[in-house]
């Protein structure tokens, strides 16, 4: 899965293909996707779509396909690493629930994704609503991103600890 993921990544982050970042830029050089900024307000939604053009709606509807995958497969590694990581440190109950920590920020960007959508196809026509909630999302999204990032470091970490100090008690009581 791992390998899926780092295949996926690349493709996304640095290949010269029309779904991937990069392709944005090469319409509209400079152009940053919303969806990557930590946060912007809420006008800036209607000043990037009025920027990018007709040609730069039509890359960035393009790389929003590609990014409805790439959160799946980002979600997916960390829940198997932290399940991993769960049953190596034989977690039961509530600390078991920390598995599902990274499907929160999958969600949020499946929501975003909706939104930019949206955005996308109602364009020229928007509400600032639309967009307020969009910028929220998208920070909300980059907020729980990290939480989960550090939830599966700390429990990485954890389960080394745990498991060398394990390993360390059973040659000792095998002596």
């Amino acid at each position: 899965m791992l390998v899926v993921y780092l295949v996926g990544y690349g493709l996304f982050f640095h290949a010269k293909l029309p779904f991937s970042l990069s392709a944005l830029g090469k319409v509209v050089p400079g152009a940053v996707p919303l969806d990557v900024r930590f946060h912007y307000p809420p006008a800036e939604v209607d000043t990037l779509l009025t920027t990018l053009g007709v040609e730069g709606r039509r890359a960035y509807e393009r790389i929003l396909v590609a990014d409805t995958l790439y959160p799946v497969l980002f979600a997916l590694v960390q829940v198997l690493a932290l399940r991993l990581s769960a049953r190596a440190l034989r977690w039961s109950g509530v600390w078991r629930a920390l598995v599902w920590v990274p499907v929160v920020p999958l969600l949020l960007d499946l929501l975003e994704n909706t939104l930019l959508w949206q955005a996308l196809l109602s364009f020229p026509t928007r509400t600032s609503g639309g967009s307020v909630l969009l910028s929220g999302v998208t920070t909300a999204k980059h907020v729980t991103s990290l939480l989960a990032l550090m939830t599966c470091g700390v429990v990485a970490a954890v389960a080394v600890v745990w498991g060398s100090r394990s390993a360390r008690l059973s040659s000792t009581l095998e002596s």
